[in-house]
């Protein structure tokens, strides 16, 4: 023991980088006999799932008090020579929680059962510590809902956005403020928290009163702990499928149970054991409403797609939207909502190897995938295929190693010197999380040039001149620029739906298309335009998602919490409640590194379009080009009198370069299309 003193004071002098997060909790108590005499030496044993996870025996004044131990619903077994053996079941531990549990040995009768089974009574409020609430793994399961968040949202003082919502806010703060802590692995903001439902152990909120070493939560804290291995192995499968038309469905497997024991005294006891979660889940309409929704008839759909606009019936204007021509008959009353389905796997896997009873280490690996649509209330008429596509996983999985510090509980001897330290132990505990997000347009993806691409426009340039007095003083038709005059179009074949605004207004012999602007006057779209919206309400059919991006953040962590208890007069033998000392300490490091991206991939047209030609903008006027006869020559040549300028003459002008204004991007493109950044042509984006 005096090693084990050593070594964590050491520790204890170097625990002031900062504070690890330990989770595990404790059963403290005392034993007596049938008149309240305090058993000496008694044996107290905590198991979980069949299994011993800590043991202690009780001082002279029946003491005992067993840690560590993870949050989970254990037995408390107590023994001693001439009394029947006492089993208190259903014993809650919490994320660091002291649960008392005192008990009252009996006689061992002449004949009948040698042991004797009571279950535990919970306290309405625990005076110790009333901020804490929790749920179990029995009441979980009668709950009409698998999603993590909604079981903390049962709390007095949670608010919840929406079911299925894991962002909580918790005593008025911010959502971002509420950490989860599942198997002491810290998850800000509920990102991806869903589990199994058969994987919870225990579920508590902790909201008021909380630890300094929880400082990363000013909100609250939710704690999960995963189940354990199992004395024998048992199993269970799963799968609903809903009938009321919203089509939810959910299969799930649950398996657990040894992999490897060892006999000792005449019962088996596991050295490795698994446990195994896996549920998937489909839900077309993961969020249904009371009532239908209206749905465009499939027929009427396609068609207003494919004719979006349609010559005015008045037989004046210009064109009107097919979609502000529909009638209550067109439209269908659904239930579930189209393009708003969401699929959704979850995994958990624990591997827990326990050679004795003062050692444990587990493995743990968690798996969290989603695939959505966002569904939109205003796309909903015309344009479902423009709900958002999101794609995220989050990878998550931890090694713990737990040690109690100290004689095993048969190694201690009755006549023994007691310590002034006991209940020491340490645990380290490695981690480490990904989570990644996707969000893109399916059919274009990373092609981000595909995105809001109609075609190609063929702008067909005159050059116009006026006539007016050039520098030198002279009259003459003077070039002002090139104008436009016509736009032919060849569609791209990549967005079909976009295309149909366009084709239709080609294909009209009354108009004639003179410049882009004056397409978009008539309801034709260039590259990276969207349809305008029905009545000002819904989105235009054959609108696309726009947008491309995605998220990534690796985080590593690596916390040793360790405890010990000092007990103040321990040597005095009239005081029956001693005074204890409970140390705990830790050290821990954790690296967080982000990354995103994001693109508004459809408004790339109007922004090239804003950054090609600017330093090319103007004319360079002090350097006219004066065509006589078919020939060119200068200013400087004109003042000399090499030639005689007459008003029918014609001067024409290049392009003044200003290297200040040259974007990067209309730099590089030149480079690529004529080899030379200062190359003086206009460049047509969208040709």
């Amino acid at each position: 023991m005096n090693k084990t003193l050593r070594l964590l004071m050491a520790l204890i002098l170097l625990a002031n980088v900062s504070f690890g997060q330990s989770i595990s909790g404790e059963i403290y108590g005392r034993v007596v006999d049938e008149k309240g005499q305090p058993l000496d030496y008694a044996s107290v044993q905590a198991l979980e799932g069949g299994l011993v996870r800590g043991g202690n025996k009780t001082d002279q004044f029946g003491n005992y008090k067993i840690k560590p131990l993870q949050p989970g619903k254990y037995t408390i077994k107590v023994t001693f020579a001439g009394y029947s053996t006492q089993e208190i079941q259903n014993i809650n531990v919490g994320v660091d929680k002291r649960v008392q549990v005192d008990i009252q040995m009996e006689k061992k009768p002449v004949s009948g059962p040698g042991v004797t089974i009571k279950e535990f009574k919970i306290k309405l409020v625990d005076a110790s510590d009333p901020g804490k609430k929790s749920m179990t793994k029995e009441q979980i399961k009668t709950l009409p809902t698998i999603a993590t968040g909604d079981f903390a949202a049962m709390q007095g003082g949670v608010y919840q956005r929406k079911a299925g919502d894991a962002g909580l806010n918790i005593g008025g703060d911010r959502g971002s403020s509420t950490l989860y802590m599942i198997d002491g692995m810290m998850i800000r903001g509920g990102r991806n928290v869903n589990l199994p439902v058969g994987s919870i152990s225990t579920l508590e909120l902790i909201s008021n009163g909380m630890s300094a070493k929880y400082g990363n939560a000013t909100g609250g804290i939710v704690g999960i702990t995963t189940r354990g291995i199992e004395q024998k192995f048992n199993g269970n499968l799963q799968a609903q499928h809903s009938i009321e038309g919203y089509n939810n469905n959910l299969v799930s497997l649950d398996l657990s149970g040894p992999l490897y024991s060892v006999k000792k005294n005449g019962n088996k006891r596991p050295v490795i054991g698994f446990v195994l979660n896996a549920a998937v889940t489909y839900d077309k309409d993961p969020d249904p409403y009371f009532y239908k929704y209206y749905e465009l008839k499939p027929d009427v759909l396609k068609r207003i797609q494919e004719q979006p606009l349609v010559a005015n019936p008045n037989g004046t204007g210009n064109f009107v939207e097919a979609s502000e021509q529909v009638t209550i008959n067109d439209f269908n009353r659904v239930k579930a909502r189209s393009n708003g389905q969401s699929t959704g796997i979850n995994y958990l896997g624990k591997l827990e190897f326990q050679p004795t009873e003062q050692i444990q280490f587990t493995l743990g690996t968690y798996f969290v995938y989603g695939n959505s649509r966002g569904f939109s209330f205003t796309n909903s008429l015309f344009a479902p295929e423009a709900n958002s596509v999101g794609n995220q996983y989050s990878a998550r999985g931890f090694a713990r190693l737990t040690q109690r510090l100290g004689k095993r509980m048969d190694q201690e001897k009755q006549d023994a010197k007691r310590s002034a330290i006991s209940n020491a132990y340490y645990t380290l505990q490695f981690t480490y999380q990904k989570d990644y997000s996707y969000g893109a347009n399916p059919v274009h993806d990373k092609n981000i040039f595909d995105y809001g691409y109609v075609g190609q426009f063929t702008n067909h340039r005159s050059p116009f001149y006026v006539l007016d007095t050039v520098k030198g003083g002279f009259q003459a038709l003077k070039y002002v620029g090139d104008f436009i005059d016509s736009v032919t179009f060849n569609p791209g074949g990549i967005n079909p739906l976009l295309e149909n605004y366009t084709k239709a207004v080609y294909a009209d012999e009354r108009f004639q298309i003179r410049n882009l602007t004056q397409l978009q006057g008539y309801g034709g779209l260039r590259n990276g335009d969207g349809p305008s919206s029905a009545y000002s309400l819904w989105t235009g059919p054959g609108a696309q998602i726009g947008s491309y991006g995605y998220s990534e953040a690796d985080q590593v962590s690596l916390n040793l919490d360790a405890s010990l208890d000092i007990e103040q007069g321990f040597r005095n033998t009239k005081r029956k409640d001693r005074i204890t000392h409970n140390i705990q300490f830790g050290l821990g490091y954790d690296q967080r590194t982000s990354r995103s991206y994001s693109l508004g991939a459809s408004s790339l047209w109007q922004l090239m379009r804003n950054i090609s030609n600017r330093h090319i903008a103007n004319l360079d006027l002090d350097n006219p080009q004066f065509i006589i006869g078919g020939q060119s020559y200068t200013l400087d040549q004109v003042q000399n009198g090499q030639v005689i300028v007459s008003q029918f003459d014609t001067v024409k002008y290049d392009r003044k370069y200003i290297a200040s204004d040259q974007s990067r991007f209309d730099a590089e493109l030149r480079k690529k299309l004529y080899g030379s950044v200062t190359n003086l042509n206009l460049i047509d984006v969208d040709n």
